[in-house]
């Protein structure tokens, strides 16, 4: 668990000492938070699937305390550009969360995918022509 994070406290039974099956783990920021979330909830680990949710911290009274960490906002850039690869990027970046690690990787991937079937509309077109 300090890979995910170094700040991290594992539920544990007070008379035996053994792990309750949980954890929580805490993070910088929000976005991270957000990101393990939605990366890790109902994964595959060691044969089991975890579940990964949101916390927020209880008083020892009950009440809950409020964070002050807020989702930063998301700012859209409206320069336009001449760059066809740039128009694709632009077409696809909506699709994907701009703080996601996967990202680019996704993006480059939907373009490699429309390039070819561009290229085998082309080809199909040519073909019926003959």
């Amino acid at each position: 668990m300090t890979t995910v994070s170094p700040k991290n406290e594992l539920a544990r039974d007070k008379n035996t000492g053994q792990s309750k099956g949980f954890a929580f783990l805490k993070y910088e920021d929000q976005r991270s938070t957000v990101l393990a979330v939605d990366n890790l909830n109902n994964i595959q680990l060691l044969g089991r699937t975890i579940r990964v949710d949101h916390a927020s911290a209880e008083t020892k009274d009950g009440r809950r305390r409020t964070g002050m960490n807020a989702a930063p906002q998301l700012i859209k850039d409206d320069g336009k550009s001449s760059d066809s690869d740039s128009e694709d990027e632009d077409e696809f970046a909506d699709k994907f969360d701009p703080d996601d690690p996967m990202r680019d990787y996704l993006i480059k991937k939907l373009k490699k995918e429309k390039k070819k079937a561009k290229k085998r509309a082309k080809k199909e077109k040519k073909e019926k022509k003959s």
